[in-house]
């Protein structure tokens, strides 16, 4: 009887670990396919404007010139979301499994990443409007609290985390560089006052970051 009752305990800890296994490998799982849709969906947005007015080369090139931003914001907007894929990727390399306050915290942020399309064609569609590249600014804000409010629960729970899979110093280093990309956007949002569209390249301040951290 007791060792039926062993056997019985084994098996049920031995289902929660696998139930727990494959949450994390289901959370991983969807963030993968909501970047890969967002970023398909970025390139959706980018038309040629005025496409019956185009009847040579020349036209055709003085009009790519004149879509310049447009390219600015398409590419920011897929490095981003580029950056993001690798930062998800480093944390579940460090995770054993995840709980109910995890998955939430990774479901929030996946909320404000199906927005960046939305929000990146309304800043080209509206450029004129700087509360509507300021949407974007906030967009992008609300994405990087969140991974950085991942990276802390993490912290404070080790339970997640494999066993001798990360120090705590490198934990550190990871909220640091969390908070760092957090000031980006809204150095970008007050910068939307002066220069405007132009306040998109200041997202390249994103690869500073990650390579000198």
């Amino acid at each position: 009887m007791d060792d039926k009752k062993v056997l019985s305990n084994m098996s049920v800890k031995e289902n929660n670990r696998d139930s727990l296994t494959l949450s994390l490998h289901r959370t991983e799982a969807l963030f993968d396919g909501i970047l890969a849709i967002a970023m398909t969906l970025l390139v959706l947005d980018i038309k040629i404007p005025n496409p019956e007015g185009i009847f040579t080369s020349a036209d055709f090139l003085q009009t790519l010139g004149e879509m310049h931003l447009t390219f600015i914001k398409y590419f920011t907007s897929f490095f981003i979301l580029a950056s993001i894929w690798i930062a998800n990727n480093r944390e579940m390399h460090y995770l054993e499994k995840t709980d109910n306050t995890h998955m939430w915290l990774n479901l929030y942020c996946m909320f404000f990443i199906v927005l960046i399309p939305f929000t990146t064609s309304v800043q080209d569609d509206l450029s004129s409007i700087p509360l509507a590249i300021i949407l974007f600014h906030m967009n992008i804000f609300f994405v990087e609290l969140f991974i950085l409010l991942r990276w802390l629960y993490i912290k404070n729970h080790k339970q997640l985390i494999k066993v001798g899979a990360v120090k705590k110093e490198v934990l550190q280093k990871h909220i640091d560089k969390s908070i760092a990309l957090m000031i980006v956007p809204l150095i970008a949002l007050v910068s939307t006052f002066v220069i405007d569209e132009y306040s998109n390249l200041l997202y390249f301040l994103f690869f500073f970051v990650k390579r000198k951290r």
